[in-house]
């Protein structure tokens, strides 16, 4: 069976973030475009098991208090552990 799926590193000179991303391949009539920054973003949504997701982790949130605050209750209104997920117990 051929798997159409992958995790990679971010980029080569953030191996040591243990930051992965989900690469899969995809037919061009299955893609998805966002405009971001003057660029063509391609994506696919995908659905995976929520207890697969270990931990979140946001770069010195205190700076991006929106982001955080916004994180925080979408994992809540998902039923997920924000406190744990977001390691602030």
């Amino acid at each position: 069976m051929l798997c159409n799926a992958c995790l990679e590193v971010k980029q080569p000179s953030s191996v040591g973030d243990k930051e992965w991303r989900l690469a899969s391949l995809q037919a061009t009539d299955e893609v998805l475009y966002r405009y971001e920054h003057g660029n063509l973003i391609p994506y696919v949504p995908i659905s995976m098991p929520v207890d697969c997701l270990k931990r979140v982790y946001l770069e010195d949130f205190r700076r991006q208090p929106l982001l955080f605050g916004t994180l925080n209750g979408f994992l809540k209104s998902k039923g997920l552990p924000a406190e744990q997920l977001l390691n602030l117990s």
